[in-house]
């Protein structure tokens, strides 16, 4: 169990930016493109049909907004709840 505000929550476990890579279904599209976020530095965990990078703060290399699909955004508490139990919020 977690405990804190929502905001230490997502500063504590999501950090304050989070790149999104949209990489589809294909294993191999999902494989490349963690693959180069690695060269990059940077830790992707495995979304689905998009690849997560959190507390990036800002940073998008240059090599991997050229060749992937990169969406930067503020955490939230939804990555908070992704980083902790490794399933997404679905709507019904």
């Amino acid at each position: 169990v977690a405990l804190g505000t929502p905001a230490e929550l997502v500063r504590e476990y999501a950090g304050s930016q989070v790149l999104e890579v949209q990489v589809g279904m294909d294993p191999l599209a999902k494989e490349q493109a963690m693959s180069i976020l690695w060269e990059q530095g940077l830790n992707p965990e495995d979304g689905g049909n998009l690849l997560l990078v959190y507390d990036v703060d800002g940073y998008v290399p240059d090599e991997a907004s050229r060749r992937l699909e990169v969406l930067r955004r503020p955490a939230n508490l939804e990555d908070v709840f992704l980083r902790l139990t490794g399933r997404a919020l679905v709507e019904e």
